[in-house]
């Protein structure tokens, strides 16, 4: 059984807390990580690289999240709204704008 590099273990770490604590909690956290070397001395602070890419990764995650928080939002106001009888008091502009968010959510699931 392989044991995964320090860097692979600090990339999962990163990834696992950016799942369960707030943003800025992460990324003071990344700022203070030190990679130990083969002699058990460190090797420094991760070079800017890995920060950028850590960094970028875990917005890309943070705005997956908030997407889909938004999508799901948007398709249960348009069901409610077109099944719910409230489309007869809707512009008819309104209606087929709510109809075409209720269809591009609906392509999420389906897909």
């Amino acid at each position: 059984m392989e044991h995964p590099t320090p860097e692979a273990r600090i990339i999962e770490a990163g990834l696992a807390a950016a799942l369960s604590r707030p943003l800025l909690d992460v990324l003071q956290e990344l700022r203070r990580l030190r990679v130990a070397d083969s002699q058990g001395g460190f090797v420094g602070i991760l070079d800017k690289r890995q920060q950028l890419l850590n960094f970028t990764l875990i917005l890309e995650t943070f705005l997956q999240l908030i997407t889909s928080w938004l999508g799901t939002l948007a398709f249960v106001w348009a069901t409610v709204v077109l099944l719910g009888g409230f489309s007869t008091a809707l512009i008819r502009i309104d209606f087929w704008f709510t109809t075409a968010i209720l269809f591009i959510e609906a392509t999420k699931y389906v897909i």
